[in-house]
């Protein structure tokens, strides 16, 4: 009984781990891609054409969309594991 306990909580950390390794994968792709832009941003100044600031603007908001989805998931699975979930 014990041992089965052990490997189920083993197998339950080992899972956990795997899954946060994903998300921190997952949000590191948006991150990159804000940074990118701010960089992008900063070499220009000043001197950035409205058409160019709305498609990079656009690309943030698109980027933290789906870090906020990626948040919003990891938040479900706390609280599923939690027994919490309405």
């Amino acid at each position: 009984e014990e041992a089965q306990e052990a490997r189920v909580r083993e197998a339950a950390q080992k899972a956990r781990s795997r899954l946060i390794r994903t998300v921190m994968h997952d949000l590191r792709s948006p991150l990159l891609s804000i940074r990118a832009v701010a960089a992008s941003f900063n070499r220009r100044g000043g001197h950035t054409p409205l058409s160019a600031l709305r498609t990079e603007v656009g690309a943030i908001e698109t980027c933290a969309g789906l870090m906020e989805n990626i948040v919003s998931d990891m938040l479900d699975v706390e609280r599923i594991e939690a027994g919490k979930l309405d």
